[in-house]
């Protein structure tokens, strides 16, 4: 007996979709790349502005960059804009819900209430 043709349809586009969707995280990295670097060296000496604004343009140039999100909403966290980090981090997980620094954020903010 013969499998139907659309189950094997349907494996080989749920699969081509997920390689679709890593490349494309593969190409915001690499684009992103320097910029991103810059703003994640700028969380760690602690300047939120310039953390913000170097996330912020990435977010411009690549709406949909999930990690992008989720260290914009770590700068806002650390400024205590709780709204910002909350909208950011709902964002983040919204394009990646297995981005875990966006889940231990969203942690963090629902302990205060937000």
């Amino acid at each position: 007996m013969r499998l139907p043709i659309i189950p094997r349809r349907y494996d080989f586009y749920k699969r081509d979709i997920s390689n679709a969707q890593e490349a494309l995280r593969n190409a915001y990295e690499t684009a992103s790349a320097p910029q991103r670097n810059s703003g994640k060296a700028a969380l760690d000496r602690r300047n939120w502005d310039k953390a913000l604004a170097d996330f912020t343009e990435i977010i411009r140039r690549f709406p949909n960059y999930a990690e992008a999100y989720s260290y914009r909403a770590q700068a806002y966290f650390s400024k205590r804009k709780y709204k910002e980090a909350r909208e950011d981090v709902d964002k983040a997980l919204q394009l990646n819900p297995n981005n875990q620094a966006a889940k231990d954020l969203d942690a963090e903010l629902k302990k205060r209430r937000f």
